[in-house]
């Protein structure tokens, strides 16, 4: 594996990996596109402590930040 895309910037992510190919860059299409409340909004204390654990390697290296 040559570089990782996060979902959250994915187009970015396309565009670079589309560069690295030398071929054309298209947008990206937007499907299915729902409404909801901020992700924080659906933890609470228990399951805040239950994702910070089991994935505390991921939240580091991605640099995430719960909020």
């Amino acid at each position: 594996m040559d570089w990782l895309i996060n979902f959250e910037n994915l187009q970015e992510g396309f565009n670079y990996a589309c560069d690295r190919a030398a071929i054309p860059k298209k947008r990206l299409p937007h499907k299915h596109k729902t409404n909801h409340k901020h992700y924080s909004e659906y933890y609470d204390d228990e399951s805040y402590e239950i994702v910070r654990k089991n994935y505390a390697k991921d939240i580091e290296y991605f640099g995430y930040k719960f909020g």
